[in-house]
Order: C-alpha cells, then sequence, then structure tokens
C-alpha cells in the first residue's frame, strides 16, 4: 500500500520515554478537538516541564495542579490544537 502524495504512511515519535506512532488520515486536515492525548509521568518536575513547553503558544484549559484523581494534573491546548492532559499518577 503506497500513501497519498504528500501524505505519512508512518511515523514515531520519542515522548518523555515512550514511544507513539503517528499516520496521516485520508480526511480533511482541520484543527479539532476530536481526541486527546493523556500522557503519564513518572515525577512533578517532568510533569511542570512539559506544561510549560506546551503551553508557548497554547492554551491553558486546567492549570497545572493537584485534583482528586492526581497529585498534580493538567490539560492544555497546544499552538497545532492538540489537547494534552499531563498526569502525575497516584
Amino acid at each position: 500500500m503506497k500513501p497519498p502524495k504528500g501524505r505519512v504512511m508512518h511515523s514515531s515519535l520519542t515522548f518523555c520515554g515512550s514511544s507513539i506512532n503517528l499516520s496521516d488520515t485520508e480526511d480533511e486536515v482541520i484543527n479539532s478537538n476530536r481526541y486527546c492525548l493523556n500522557v503519564f509521568f513518572q515525577t512533578s518536575d517532568e510533569v511542570g516541564r512539559v506544561f510549560e513547553k506546551l503551553k508557548e503558544g497554547g492554551k491553558i484549559i486546567v492549570e497545572l495542579g493537584p485534583q482528586f484523581f492526581s497529585p498534580m494534573y493538567g490539560s492544555i491546548e497546544d499552538k497545532y490544537g492538540v489537547t494534552w492532559q499531563l498526569i502525575l499518577p497516584m
């Protein structure tokens, strides 16, 4: 199978030590809130560092802080329109 011209059939990135696989779709490209990436971290420092990077040019949805399900949580829409939830597990 050959991807349509100008599209990516398979790519991979490493985010905080975890591999994430991505590909283009044949659908029209739009910014949307159809998905949210949930990323779990091992330390509150990691959560804070990534939150600070993602908020550059982005929009904070939930300010970084404790929640009933996490000692450190924040939600942000990055400058590309991707929504992230950054979570330190209990």
